[in-house]
């Protein structure tokens, strides 16, 4: 092989080797524009989550098709990042939430300035979800589907 060959071999398989890296790079930069990963912390939601587990959440869903029983993210007004289930609305569309495993609802209402996302956790959040990306153009990413197949089992 002459060595302008080799230099062209090199050539191609490095272009083919940064294509590929910018189109991850774009792909993942999709995926974190809409979803968040999230690891469960606390024990509020036993047993529908438990501490240690990841989970994920879509942080563009629509906060005014949010329903009773939904499982959200939000930011509290501590700076912490609470994943917990809408209990009831309240005036002004605001919403209590309240942790699956807590006695009480939680003090700080969920409003659209501090809600971060709908949580993919439960069968009817999933389902909502699936129904909302019907309509639109962009497919969900295979690790979301294997994700939400594996809670609805």
């Amino acid at each position: 092989m002459k060595p302008t060959s080799q230099i062209r071999l090199v050539l191609l398989s490095f272009s083919i080797l940064l294509m590929s890296a910018v189109s991850s790079f774009a792909a993942n930069r999709q995926f974190y524009e809409k979803y968040e990963r999230i690891r469960v912390s606390g024990i509020s939601m036993l047993d529908t989550l438990k501490p240690g587990e990841n989970t994920i959440s879509y942080k563009v869903y629509p906060y005014r098709k949010l329903r009773i029983s939904d499982i959200v993210v939000y930011n509290s007004e501590r700076g912490f990042s609470v994943i917990h289930r809408i209990s009831r609305r309240y005036r002004g569309g605001l919403w209590v939430t309240k942790g699956d495993n807590n006695r009480r609802a939680d003090r700080e209402l969920l409003g659209s300035d501090n809600f971060r996302g709908l949580a993919l956790v439960d069968p009817g959040s999933i389902k909502r979800f699936r129904k909302l990306m019907e309509g639109k153009s962009e497919q969900i990413p295979n690790d979301i589907e294997n994700y939400m197949d594996s809670r609805t089992r």
